[in-house]
């Protein structure tokens, strides 16, 4: 499990651009629900 911040911080601070991690979607699975298998997608600048 990774936490990823919605936005990034500006060195003053305050709340930047986003962060450009996109959940795709959520994995439908037999078994334990407990936790959340997903696809994510990441654009590099």
């Amino acid at each position: 499990m990774y936490v990823v911040p919605r936005s990034w911080v500006n060195e003053d601070g305050t709340l930047g651009r986003d962060n450009d991690v996109i959940t795709l979607g959520i994995e439908d699975k037999m078994g334990l629900h407990g936790s959340a298998s997903g696809d994510t997608s990441v654009s590099w600048r």
